[in-house]
């Protein structure tokens, strides 16, 4: 025959089913992401295997960067930078410093981190203008004006009543950084709060998702007397909102929003695999790897430890019957070898 069945049961520990996907390369040609009969569980960061099940998919459903934000990343960085670049030291200090601290981890070779590069720095200028609102509001209560401080003093001020401070640390740069937050993709965006970190988030990179989720996270870590994420929708529906339709939408999610399922944790969830496909009976590899439409991973920081429940060629069902001894004359030795991979 010139194709075999290929059975697998496998567990990747510190892979998230998102991206976890199945690759078949042989001398005869390739499948890419395989889908057909394969399921796919998650296992939570315990190793519990949890209650949901998908098909192989890509998250090509992602939008990767606001099309609201039509300039170029050097020409919003024309009058400053509002996303704050961090470096080891900075960061230490900003997490300490800042309640809610929002950093982009990226890298200068990646791709997905230029195309959402503007995004990231719109939001960044977003956040400033709330907050010297909030500084202008706070001056005038107090009868003060230009004369009683310092640029510098007002910077500090729009600094001290962001709701949040948006920062961005380059990998490339700061490497160890990185690895000690175990920033596995990029871009990653995760939001810090009280220094801890609290969630990374994964959804549609516009600019009006992130503000309405860092809403919800604030909503989450504050009691309703100290909210002050709200204070930047109003920038938010100016700078992005196209049409009355968007205004409409973004209004209603104003008032309601609920949890996405592309919110997650900073934990590190595994994926048990679990299936069978025909490949070319000739020499070539299988292969379970982390691959996302809208990330760019960092290889040597990708975690591949796995389990290998079961694997084999062949029918199913006729190994079993030589298991069970429905087969006379078959010795153990033959039946070990059919699946020598198992529990390894």
């Amino acid at each position: 025959e010139q194709r075999i069945q290929l059975n697998f049961n496998i567990t990747m520990m510190d892979l998230p089913c998102s991206y976890a996907t199945v690759d078949v390369y042989s001398t005869v040609g390739f499948q890419k992401n395989i889908t057909k009969d394969i399921r796919k569980f998650e296992v939570n960061e315990d190793g519990v295997l949890q209650q949901y099940e998908a098909r192989n998919w890509h998250q090509d459903d992602i939008q990767l960067w606001d099309p609201a934000v039509v300039d170029a990343v050097e020409d919003l960085h024309s009058d400053g930078e509002d996303a704050i670049s961090l470096d080891g030291d900075t960061f230490s200090y900003a997490k300490e410093e800042f309640p809610f601290l929002f950093v982009k981890f990226y890298t200068s070779n990646c791709p997905n981190c230029d195309d959402f590069a503007p995004t990231w720095e719109a939001l960044g200028e977003i956040v400033t203008d709330a907050s010297m609102h909030l500084v202008d509001e706070f001056m005038e209560e107090k009868g003060m004006d230009n004369h009683h401080y310092s640029d510098d003093e007002y910077e500090q001020a729009v600094n001290v009543m962001a709701p949040v401070l948006v920062t961005r640390l380059d990998c490339g740069a700061y490497p160890d950084v990185c690895k000690e937050q175990q920033i596995r993709a990029y871009p990653t965006t995760r939001l810090f709060v009280d220094g801890k970190a609290a969630a990374d988030y994964d959804g549609h990179r516009t600019v009006m998702e992130l503000v309405h989720w860092l809403g919800h996270m604030e909503a989450e870590y504050r009691e309703p007397g100290q909210l002050k994420m709200h204070n930047i929708f109003k920038y938010a529906n100016e700078r992005t909102v196209r049409n009355e339709e968007e205004k409409i939408w973004n209004d209603a999610l104003m008032n309601y929003r609920a949890p996405s399922p592309f919110f997650n944790t900073t934990r590190h969830p595994g994926c048990q695999l679990a299936g069978h496909i025909m490949v070319d009976s000739a020499p070539g590899k299988f292969l379970i790897q982390a691959q996302s439409f809208g990330k760019d991973f960092a290889a040597h920081m990708t975690n591949v430890s796995h389990i290998v429940h079961h694997f084999s060629f062949g029918d199913i069902e006729s190994q079993e019957s030589v298991q069970n001894g429905d087969w006379k004359g078959i010795s153990s030795k033959f039946i070990n070898s059919l699946h020598p991979l198992d529990e390894n």
